[in-house]
């Protein structure tokens, strides 16, 4: 019987890391998990071994000591393959939906080199809420990503995932069209909701059990109007380091969750999704999926969510008088005085620099400790 490798490439905002999670201890007869260290995520030493150009992000963490030389790397899945009695081995490695076609020639090359046949396997989501989900994560991430965008459709367009070219990366890699599986991302089709359970049975994996999954919190729109007037003026908001703005962002999701949610209007997203539509239409009938499906279908988020969306930038800095109330009782809780008139972005200031000054404070205390 021919040994099979299958790469899991994501894609991202798709339950990766729930599916990560859940199989990081697959060993069974059939079926083995590679992986390199504790962590069940390849992504960054994929970049290493297989990439010619690794990303600013690879090249920051390298510094860090955290991945291993590409020689290690590929020698290390040699051995786990080759000492192996399963049949069916499993990586998964979401940095792949970016790789170049001459990166992912490397990395077929390799495992063919192992005898192995290839197989990619990933979910799509659809784009009205893929873009809003990835805006989210990088605002978590960065100041500098508000400071690059002038416009909506700017930060859209930035953040909509290049689906199109990927697939078609990913069918060259493949070579032949039964190798790449395009899974829909529906989870109100799946069983119970569950990405797992889903991935599981389409490969024929048995499904493990569940393993609390690390949950991506989806932010309050107050929380994004902090984050967005915070990082707009970097000088009144010392919180800059990454530590600290993470542990700020917990902070936001935790104190605002009872606020309505954030969402871009998809009716603005529909306007730069139908400026793709020659390049990711096509996709959907490649698409495995349970019910009707397509990665372009805004209509239903625009009528649920029109009333709560954003459509322009200007509206994540002007605070409504119900969110001044709840950043002044978040200060009043805290002992802190409040002006009898401040504006909005001093109230903001006000509310990050008593969210940052408590994370320095308790890890002071932690290293006394």
């Amino acid at each position: 019987m021919k040994r099979e490798i299958t790469i899991h490439f994501g894609a991202r905002k798709t339950g990766s890391t729930a599916i990560q999670q859940a199989l990081s201890d697959l060993d069974t007869s059939d079926w083995l998990l590679i992986k390199s260290s504790s962590v069940a995520n390849e992504s960054l030493q994929f970049q290493s071994a297989f990439r010619d150009r690794p990303t600013p992000r690879l090249l920051a963490r390298r510094g860090e000591g955290k991945l291993m030389d590409p020689v290690v790397i590929k020698n290390l899945y040699r051995q786990k393959i080759v000492n192996s009695a399963a049949n069916q081995f499993l990586i998964s490695a979401e940095s792949i939906d970016s790789f170049d076609a001459a990166s992912l020639n490397s990395l077929a090359g390799f495992f063919k080199e192992i005898d192995l046949e290839i197989n990619f396997i990933g979910y799509l989501r659809p784009l009205a809420s893929t873009v809003p989900s990835l805006f989210q994560q990088r605002l978590k991430a960065s100041a500098e990503f508000v400071r690059s965008r002038e416009s909506l459709s700017a930060m859209i367009r930035y953040c909509m995932p290049v689906y199109g070219p990927m697939v078609k990366r990913l069918m060259a890699a493949a070579s032949a069209s039964q190798r790449l599986r395009l899974l829909a991302f529906d989870p109100d089709s799946f069983s119970q909701r569950d990405v797992v359970s889903d991935f599981c049975g389409r490969l024929g994996i048995p499904v493990p059990t569940l393993k609390p999954a690390k949950i991506n919190s989806s932010l309050s729109l107050l929380a994004v109007k902090v984050l967005w007037i915070a990082s707009q003026h970097p000088n009144s908001h010392p919180a800059a380091a990454v530590q600290v703005r993470r542990k700020v962002v917990k902070q936001l999701e935790e104190e605002f969750a009872h606020m309505p949610g954030f969402q871009i209007d998809p009716e603005k997203i529909a306007v730069c999704v139908t400026e793709m539509d020659d390049s990711v239409g096509w996709i959907d009938p490649l698409l495995e999926k349970h019910r009707p499906f397509s990665l372009l279908d805004v209509s239903v988020r625009s009528k649920l969510l029109h009333g709560q969306a954003i459509f322009e930038l200007e509206q994540l800095v002007v605070l409504s008088e119900c969110e001044r109330g709840e950043l002044k009782q978040a200060l009043i809780q805290r002992d802190l005085h409040i002006p009898g008139f401040c504006s909005d972005d001093v109230l903001v200031s006000q509310y990050w620099q008593s969210v940052s000054d408590r994370v320095r404070r308790r890890k002071v205390g932690n290293q006394i400790m």
